[in-house]
């Protein structure tokens, strides 16, 4: 995999999200990145829980992470 693509994800905090509404504070993609996985987890532990599912959580954080 080389150290190419470590490299880039540490650069992440340095490129700031291009917003579709006013936002009172910048967000960095690296931000973003994390509460998007964080909001998968708490989703799929809900589902599964609440809802009786049987959803991967941790498959449902890689997924996120990398969307």
């Amino acid at each position: 995999m080389g150290f190419h693509f470590f490299a880039m994800v540490s650069r992440m905090k340095y490129i700031t999200r291009w917003a579709l509404m006013r936002n009172t504070r910048t967000e960095n993609v690296s931000e973003h990145s994390h509460d998007v996985a964080v909001i998968a987890h708490a989703l799929a532990l809900l589902t599964n829980k609440r809802f009786g599912g049987k959803v991967d959580a941790g498959r449902c954080v890689l997924l996120a992470l990398y969307q």
